[in-house]
C-alpha cells in the first residue's frame, strides 16, 4: 500500500472533532496502514516529524533581537506579533505552531492504532516494539514542546487546576478535542517516554529517528522543566552510560559559514524548529548582554557567531549546519541538565565534573579549566548561578530559552523582565505574565469550543 505522506493531517489541524466539520471521512487506504513499511516511512517522513518544531518561544525569548524596519517587513502578522509578545499570532497561516506539532502526534496515532490493530500481516514483535517506542517519542516530544508554547509553565501546586493541551491519542480526528489539566498533560508526556525507552532499538540509523538514549535524554529535559531534579539526573545517568562525547571546539573550523556539521558526534536526536523569516541572519541580531558574557577564551564566541556589516552579530552556531535552528538533544544539553540538577541538589563536586567536562571542549587549550570556573564562580556568585550563566551561553538557538525563563521566573532570585524597542516604543514582559502562553489559534477556539488561554 502506498501512503500519500499524510498530509491530510493538515486537513485535522484544527482538531475540533464538530459534528459536521468532519463528517466527510477520509478513504480508511489513508490512514490504516497494512505494513511495517508503511509505518517506516511515516517515521521517515522528517519533513513532519522532525523539522516542525514550534518557535514561537525562541521569537518571544531574550536571545534575539530585530532592529524595527525589520520587524516592520516580517513577513507574517505571526511573526511580528510574537516577537512583541501580542494576541494575534497563528492565524494568517495553517502551518503554525498549533497544527504542525498535531500533526506530528496524528502520524504517530496512525502508527500506534496500525499495530494496535493487529492487522500488519507477517510483522515481528520486534518490529513492532521498535516503531511503538519510536511513535510514543515522536508524540511525546510532540506534545511537550506545544506545552511550552500554550499552556502555563509546570507548577506542582496548581497542576492539577491549570489547563494543559489535547491529548490527542487516536487517529480518529472525529473525536472532540478538549484540553487535559497541565498535570494530565505532563503525565501523558512522561508515560509515553516510559514506555517508549522500554522498548526503543538501542542504536538507529540515522539521528532523525530516536534510540533508547534519546528516550532518557528527553525525559530529563522535561523533568527539569518540572523541577524534578533527581529525576532528571537519573534519566542523564541512563542517556550518558555508554556514550557521553563533547566536541572539543578547539578543533571547529569557525570561519566556516556554518561551523558545525549536522548530525556530529554530540547530537543524540536530530530536530530543528520551523525557523521564521526574523530569526535567520542578519536579521536576528544577538542579544547584547548575552555576548559580553562570554569570555575572550570562550570558543563559543567566535563559533557561534558572526559579525553582520553593521557591526552587530548573528548566530551561525546551529547544529542543523544552516541557518536553520537545531532544537535537538545533545550531550552537551545533558552536561547541563546535571550540572544544574546537582547544584540544586547540593552535590556540588559532581556539578563541577559535569562542567569541568562540557568546558574542556568550549575553552582555547592551554587555559587551565578548574581555575578558569573558579574566577567564574566568583564572578557569578555561586555554583548555580554559574551554571545557570553557562547554561544561556551553550544552549542559544536551541529552542530552550523560553522554558528556562518560564521555569526560572518562579524563583525571585532568577526572574527577569523582558523588553523590547519598537519604533522607539518600549514593550515590557514582566515575569510571570500571562503572555508566556500564547493564544489558541481563533479557528480552534471557534471550532472546538475549548477555553482560550488569558492574554
Amino acid at each position: 500500500m502506498n501512503i500519500v505522506l499524510l498530509q491530510f493531517p493538515l486537513a485535522i489541524l484544527l482538531l475540533s472533532g464538530c459534528s459536521g466539520y468532519l463528517d466527510e471521512k477520509p478513504d480508511k487506504s489513508l490512514v490504516v496502514p497494512d505494513r511495517i513499511g508503511d509505518l517506516e516511512a511515516l517515521l521517515n517522513n522528517t519533513r513532519a516529524m522532525n523539522i516542525v518544531s514550534p518557535s514561537a518561544g525562541t521569537l518571544a525569548s531574550d536571545d534575539y533581537y530585530v532592529l524595527s524596519a525589520d520587524w516592520m517587513a516580517a513577513r507574517t502578522t505571526t511573526e511580528m506579533n510574537a516577537y512583541v509578545w501580542g494576541d494575534d499570532v497563528f492565524n494568517d497561516n495553517d502551518r503554525n505552531d498549533w497544527s504542525l506539532p498535531y500533526t506530528t502526534v496524528y502520524n504517530c496515532n496512525v502508527i500506534l492504532d496500525a499495530i494496535n490493530s493487529g492487522e500488519l500481516g507477517e510483522s515481528s514483535e520486534s518490529d513492532q516494539n521498535r516503531l511503538r517506542g519510536q511513535a510514543l517519542f515522536f508524540r511525546a516530544f510532540a506534545f511537550y514542546e506545544l506545552l511550552q508554547i500554550f499552556a502555563a509553565p509546570w507548577d506542582e501546586a496548581l497542576a492539577d487546576d491549570l489547563l494543559g493541551i489535547p491529548l490527542r491519542r487516536s487517529s480518529d480526528f472525529n473525536e472532540p478535542s478538549t484540553r487535559a489539566s497541565l498535570k494530565e498533560s505532563y503525565k501523558q508526556v512522561i508515560d509515553d517516554l516510559t514506555e517508549a525507552v522500554d522498548i526503543l532499538p538501542g542504536t538507529v540509523p540515522v539521528k532523525t529517528l530516536p534510540d533508547k538514549r534519546a528516550g532518557h535524554a528527553l525525559l530529563a529535559r522535561v523533568y527539569l522543566a518540572m523541577g524534578n531534579y533527581e529525576e532528571a539526573l537519573k534519566q542523564v545517568d541512563l542517556a550518558m552510560v555508554n556514550d557521553n562525547i563533547v566536541l572539543d571546539y578547539n578543533d571547529i573550523d569557525s570561519k566556516k559559514q556554518f561551523p558545525f556539521a549536522r548530525f556530529n558526534g554530540e547530537v543524540i536526536f536530530h530536530s530543528s524548529m520551523s525557523t521564521p523569516q526574523l530569526l535567520y541572519p542578519p536579521v536576528a541580531k544577538v542579544d547584547t548582554l548575552l555576548l559580553e558574557s562570554y569570555t575572550e577564551n570562550d570558543l563559543r564566541r567566535t563559533c557561534y557567531f558572526e559579525t553582520n556589516s553593521d557591526g552587530t552579530m548573528s548566530f551561525k552556531g546551529s547544529y542543523d549546519g544552516s541557518s536553520v535552528l537545531f532544537n535537538g538533544l545533545t550531550t552537551s544539553e545533558l552536561c547541563l541538565v546535571a550540572a544544574e540538577c546537582c547544584a540544586r541538589l547540593n552535590h556540588f563536586d559532581r556539578a563541577i565534573l559535569h562542567l569541568r567536562q562540557l568546558l574542556s571542549g568550549r575553552i582555547k587549550n592551554g587555559v587551565d579549566i578548574d581555575e578558569y570556573l573558579y574566577r567564574q564562580e566568583e564572578n557569578t556568585g555561586s555554583l548555580l548561578n554559574l551554571v545557570l550563566g553557562e547554561r544561556r551561553k551553550e544552549l542559544v538557538g536551541r529552542g530552550g530559552r523560553w522554558t528556562d525563563l518560564r521555569r526560572l521566573n518562579k524563583d525571585p532570585r532568577f526572574q527577569k523582565r523582558l523588553v523590547r524597542i519598537v519604533n522607539q516604543e518600549r514593550l515590557e514582559l514582566p515575569p510571570n505574565d500571562d503572555r508566556y502562553v500564547f493564544p489558541i489559534p481563533d479557528l480552534v477556539i471557534r471550532s472546538s469550543g475549548m477555553e482560550q488561554n488569558k492574554r
